[in-house]
């Protein structure tokens, strides 16, 4: 994938002289055993040398497929944060201004081979209460409906932050060539992100952002020895 003020035919030629000639090597890929469904561990903490506990929390989401359905997916996931702990939801603005995270939270949707997963991370010196706070945050959202003008901002907010990444030519090249293996095509987005209704979104919070599905890791600073 090649992205610039560069000679799209100069760039053709030169792939198709280094490119060897025949049929292309249909190589196995192994990505070892089927990752269980359940949570099997739901917290690790460790001791590091570093100033303030760092945490990341996790809600196991099932394997999203392949192609225009795994856009879709990573679409809807990451609405699904934004909704719930996303720096324009109300329950971000409470742990921040109460001192529970800072201006290094971050939540986002992350799928692999298998399995994906939404997770949240930063510095904090309670990450459990983190962890209750969006659960009963998605509990309320779910007895409530998704708040439809609030999701129609996120839309705009996130489209808004896809186009901006276009100037970002390696980042752009990334995504292309991650989509493209993975049966997409990346530019189809902005009709995909149009498709996806409140009702996915809540959907995606249902069967997700559970306490049976969660998993806590934490870095705690390591104590001096007495």
């Amino acid at each position: 994938c090649v992205i610039g003020n560069v000679s799209a035919e100069a760039v053709i030629d030169q792939a198709r002289r280094q490119t060897p000639a025949g049929k292309k090597i249909d190589a196995a890929r192994c990505y070892g055993e089927p990752e269980p469904d359940t949570v099997e561990t739901h917290r690790i903490e460790k001791q590091m040398e570093i100033a303030m506990p760092a945490f990341a929390i996790g809600f196991r989401c099932p394997d999203a497929g392949r192609g225009a359905d795994a856009m879709r997916m990573d679409l809807i996931g990451e609405l699904a944060g934004e909704m719930l702990v996303g720096e324009s939801s109300k329950l971000y603005q409470k742990l921040y201004d109460e001192n529970v995270i800072d201006a290094d939270f971050s939540v986002d949707y992350e799928r692999m081979k298998g399995m994906a997963l939404l997770e949240l991370s930063g510095d904090s010196e309670d990450p459990r209460r983190i962890l209750r706070e969006v659960l009963a945050e998605a509990a309320r959202v779910l007895e409530t409906g998704v708040d439809r003008a609030l999701l129609a901002r996120l839309k705009k907010s996130v489209t808004g932050r896809r186009l901006r990444e276009l100037d970002g030519f390696e980042g752009t090249c990334y995504r292309m060539c991650a989509y493209y293996f993975d049966g997409a095509e990346y530019f189809d987005y902005p009709e995909i992100y149009a498709s996806v209704t409140a009702e996915d979104v809540e959907q995606f919070i249902r069967e997700n952002v559970k306490e049976e599905q969660a998993f806590l890791s934490v870095i705690t600073p390591k104590r001096e020895e007495e």
